[in-house]
């Protein structure tokens, strides 16, 4: 389960460093009309943060033959255990849990700011007629003490306005809204705030959402401003700057037209910027994404063989222990555990040989075919003793505990 919880993680944040790195390359470089394009494909990409691709089950694993298997040389391993792993073992289950509280907390408190804005709207929000949005028609409402436009809503959205909104603002805030709804904007919220929730220990994870917010916002000005004049397009800044001065109110479940006073600076900048950018730097930010994608796609963390006592050996390999000295008439106890799940042998089944070596001579203590053993053994001479473990499966063999206790 850690195996996979730290592969998920790794994966996961991987993707944001991209996506926001390209989030912010993008603002810098690409070409103005091309921000609602790049917004759905961030968009696309920012489900894999939740749901990351695993291509390594696409590549063909070829099974050992059994002549191939008459090859292989026994090779020796020592098998030692470091005082930091219990530690780290201990520490393990403790990281789990605050990681557990942490996504249990922040969903708390999202789903509480969400309702509590939505029984405050549902309390004093009055009906203003409906806004027509290609087929569908989106209800307006107006609410006192909001202090900026918003769309509302997973299956039924709403328009929300302030009620102060001037009358010659009305259209082109539903118009801004609308967008927001044919753009599916707040899906992509909820998808942003679920990634936060998941990943709320990394700061870019939230840099990334206040990135795509921010997207948002600039591919529906696009759309907005899109048939305006110059005048128009001023005044539609002036309206932005006017209103980004009374705050917000942003849930996960909701799309505002105003924002940060940087975010509005930078919109308006997109507003009115006239420069057209080159092709090439949007080449090279795609070929990057998708490198990287790729790249990040096959990460695998064997967090085993680094947090816990594991060890992974092959057909005709083999594990020892250092040696212990051993007086003769002492009892020891070997406690292994196996996981010969995924392991084929030939008709014989699956067998691990047990044994130690004294004086240069080999001793077989046992050969079985189970996973998981705790052998008693009395010594029959002073010595040293180094045991071993023979791997005679056709496949690797991951050893989780090899322990040798002297009574």
């Amino acid at each position: 389960m850690i195996n996979n919880l730290f592969t998920y993680f790794i994966r996961s944040n991987v993707l944001i460093v991209c996506l926001y790195l390209c989030c912010k390359i993008f603002l810098a470089v690409g070409k103005k009309r091309q921000k609602l394009s790049f917004y759905k494909v961030c968009s696309a990409l920012s489900l894999l943060i939740i749901f990351p691709l695993d291509l390594t089950t696409l590549i063909p694993h070829q099974a050992v033959t059994a002549d191939v298997v008459q090859n292989i040389y026994v090779q020796k391993y020592i098998f030692t255990e470091t005082q930091h792993i219990p530690a780290v073992k201990k520490i393990m289950p403790f990281l789990v849990a605050v990681w557990c509280i942490g996504v249990a907390f922040n969903s708390f408190v999202c789903i509480y700011k969400y309702l509590a804005l939505k029984r405050f709207v549902d309390r004093w929000a009055t009906k203003n007629g409906v806004y027509k949005c290609g087929n569908k028609s989106l209800k307006v409402k107006k609410c006192p003490g909001i202090s900026s436009p918003m769309l509302m809503g997973v299956f039924a959205p709403v328009i929300i306005l302030p009620d102060n909104i001037a009358a010659d603002n009305y259209d082109v805030v539903c118009m801004h809204e609308k967008f927001h709804y044919l753009n599916h904007d707040i899906f992509i919220r909820i998808v942003m705030q679920v990634v936060c929730i998941i990943n709320w220990f990394d700061p870019l994870a939230y840099k990334l959402s206040r990135s795509m917010n921010l997207l948002s916002e600039i591919a529906c000005d696009e759309k907005v401003v899109k048939e305006m004049n110059d005048t128009e397009k001023y005044n539609y800044c002036g309206m932005l700057i006017n209103r980004c001065e009374n705050g917000k109110q942003d849930t996960a479940f909701s799309a505002c037209l105003y924002s940060q006073k940087e975010k509005v600076k930078t919109r308006i900048n997109e507003i009115t910027a006239k420069k057209k950018k080159s092709y090439a730097n949007i080449i090279i930010l795609v070929a990057i994404t998708l490198s990287t994608l790729i790249l990040c796609s096959f990460v695998d963390i064997n967090i085993d063989d680094e947090l816990s006592s594991t060890h992974t050996f092959n057909n005709g390999e083999m594990v020892t222990k250092e040696p212990v000295f051993v007086n003769e008439g002492q009892k020891i106890t070997i406690k292994i555990e196996l996981d010969l799940s995924s392991d084929y042998s030939d008709k014989d089944g699956e067998y691990i040989e047990l044994g130690y070596y004294q004086d240069g001579t080999e001793h077989r203590i046992f050969c079985d075919k189970t996973a998981g053993n705790e052998i008693n053994f009395t010594a029959n001479k002073d010595g040293d003793h180094t045991f071993y473990l023979k791997n005679y499966s056709a496949y690797k063999i991951t050893l989780s505990e090899f322990d040798v206790n002297v009574q």
